[in-house]
């Protein structure tokens, strides 16, 4: 009974959890066999098959670039149907609603296009969309407090501070991160993605009032870090949250729209300053605990009051589902808010999408190598295939903070007082700047390779550390101009490649039981170079003046010169092919088929394995 034809189908729902393991091994190994055709064999039609099969190869994680994961999933399913299934799909016909353009999936082929007609099914609904506004909420909240100390320095007890104190002050904001991180995961999982978005408004609330009443810089210093440990728990709970909601194909949408409200927020750091020179301001030395930081807490506490307080508000499907089981009552709830179905055998299908989709995500396959063992920090690091990988991510992620990128966020108010007449405008161009340069970002991830844009972004930022450390030389009103304009670009340019990827890349280097693992210990080495960043930042300025940038410009230089000689195209790519690439080695037996970008490979020969093929879970980035 061990075969993809023999096993038995589950005769009530309710029985369903006793064969998912062995369903869901022969689902993987029956697709090497057998064409898409033989789906239905399992009893379900060829349109609830298409959406079992996204829900397997796309993870329950929002970040912004998942369309190119989406896309190849798209065609995976595209080249399998026969003319009579993509017909029977079609004549499904449309629910009604407001239906999401999937335009952003860049169809290549009739068959792509056919099957994009199904996708086209899943609209947006009131609960979706206050439950996903709620968790951009924090991201929000991580982007302005990332920025919030850049301008007031002078006016937090009006100045009277030393250096070292506010240093250390903003770079308590990067302490606070991995604690929060470590616990928002632990939280999320025992006690629900709701839950745990609710302690995280509480602890924003908390450490924004700490700051708003502070008497000393040590209290303040407190609560930088309680509201870093709330932004930590935030970048590691929103995308989670965000993904177990969406359908399929708009986490890549929903990835957006996280990644927007952090940028975003740290514009609306940068703009709140602009009420500090107003004479309501001037003229009240404790008026900085209103604007800028009496904000945060204010968000705060409307995001915990919306949350608690509105039924729209939903718990995500899949975490009860992994809670109390497949015949989960509240699973089905939350699935009918969220999706609006009125069809009961709708709903039940999407509840074995949900089941079947982590199963396989879970399951390890009996081709597995060692590297579907990794689940901890401490096997991943003791696995010698995937050292270079794991070396590589973290490489990326030292080099993203010590590029300098947070220099700019937490002091650039500091950085333009001795070379432009109003620090605040430059400050606040560059922010413009920031979110605009996400929004062409994601567009160009669809489209260039990771090793290109990651080239192109350390190149551009180095050029930018260049021009502007003459331009700080020369001086004059012409060079002041320059300076600016040249670390406007070189936000635009990190913002390209080198913020993103960083952690695109480690969701594209490893499969999905190693990615949890792999994003933990990335995430702690960020953090940890953002906090040394934030700190060390005052002193290089004052002792190297005009050179300041130059450190970061030599670590731009140095990953540029590994991106360009050692980092292979991740871009279409499976892990497997990737450890080949920087082994040098060649497993023509074991390995899924190349996928190589410059190729003419027909898809039906690049999507020939589509079984070996495990999902690439992405990861959402803090900044």
């Amino acid at each position: 009974m061990s075969s993809f034809e023999e096993r038995p189908r589950p005769s009530s729902f309710e029985e369903r959890p006793r064969l998912m393991h062995h369903e869901s091994m022969d689902l993987r190994r029956g697709l090497r066999r057998k064409s898409w055709r033989s789906m239905p064999e399992l009893g379900r039609d060829v349109g609830d098959d298409v959406r079992m099969h996204l829900y397997s190869r796309l993870p329950f994680v929002a970040v912004g670039g998942m369309s190119t994961q989406t896309r190849r999933a798209v065609r995976e399913v595209s080249v399998r149907l026969e003319k009579g299934d993509r017909q029977k799909l079609l004549a499904k016909g449309k629910r009604t609603g407001l239906y999401v353009s999937s335009g952003y999936l860049f169809p290549e082929t009739d068959q792509d296009q056919e099957v994009e007609e199904l996708l086209r099914h899943d609209r947006l609904t009131w609960p979706l969309v206050a439950s996903a506004c709620l968790a951009c909420v924090s991201q929000f909240l991580f982007g302005y407090n990332t920025s919030v100390m850049n301008a007031p320095e002078g006016k937090v007890f009006q100045g009277k501070h030393s250096r070292f104190a506010w240093a250390f002050a903003v770079a308590a904001f990067a302490l606070g991160g991995p604690v929060g991180a470590a616990v928002g995961g632990i939280v999320s999982n025992r006690r629900g993605r709701k839950f745990a978005l609710m302690v995280d408004a509480f602890l924003f609330l908390v450490g924004g009032l700490m700051q708003c009443v502070a008497l000393s810089m040590l209290f303040l210093t407190l609560g930088r870090f309680v509201v870093g440990a709330a932004s930590g728990f935030s970048s590691v709970l929103v995308p989670v949250y965000l993904g177990e909601l969406a359908p399929p194909v708009l986490r890549g949408t929903f990835g957006t729209a996280a990644q927007m409200g952090l940028v975003t927020g740290i514009l609306g750091a940068d703009v709140a300053a602009f009420l500090l020179p107003l004479p309501f301001f001037q003229t009240r030395p404790w008026s900085w605990r209103l604007v800028p930081f009496g904000i945060s807490p204010f968000l705060a506490l409307m995001q915990l009051i919306f949350g608690i307080g509105a039924a729209y508000v939903v718990e995500s499907p899949r975490w009860l589902l992994d809670k109390e089981g497949p015949a989960s009552q509240k699973a089905r709830n939350s699935l009918k808010l969220l999706h609006d179905f009125q069809d009961g055998k709708e709903l039940e299908n999407e509840i074995s999408n949900i089941v079947e989709a982590n199963d396989i995500h879970k399951t390890t396959d009996d081709h597995d190598t060692s590297l579907d063992d990794i689940s901890t920090v401490s096997t991943l690091l003791a696995d010698t295939a995937t050292r270079p990988v794991l070396m590589t991510c973290l490489l990326y992620h030292v080099a993203q903070q010590l590029s300098g990128i947070n220099a700019v966020f937490f002091y650039s108010s500091m950085f333009f007082r001795d070379i432009v007449p109003d620090p605040l405008v430059a400050t606040t161009s560059v922010a413009v700047v920031n979110v605009v340069a996400v929004y062409f970002a994601l567009l160009l991830m669809d489209h260039v390779g990771r090793r290109t844009l990651l080239a192109a972004s350390c190149g551009g930022m180095l050029l930018c550390v260049l021009i502007l450390t003459a331009a700080l030389l020369l001086g004059g009103g012409v060079s002041t101009a320059i300076a600016v304009v040249a670390l406007a670009l070189y936000v635009f340019f990190f913002e390209l490649g080198l913020g993103p990827i960083a952690w695109l890349i480690v969701a594209e280097l490893f499969e999905a039981r190693a990615v949890d693992a792999a994003q933990s210990l990335a995430s702690q080495v960020n953090w940890l170079a953002s906090f040394l960043v934030g700190l060390g930042f005052p002193t290089l300025n004052d002792v190297l003046g005009p050179y300041t940038f130059l450190p970061f410009g030599l670590v731009l230089a140095l990953t540029l010169l590994f991106t360009l000689l050692k980092f292979p195209e991740t871009k279409d790519k499976s892990p497997r092919d990737i450890i080949d690439l920087l082994h040098k080695k060649k497993h023509e037996k074991t390995r899924p088929p190349d996928l190589g970008l410059g190729g003419k490979t027909k898809p039906q020969a690049r999507y020939a394995s589509l079984a070996d093929r495990d999902p690439l879970p992405a990861a959402a980035p803090p900044v």
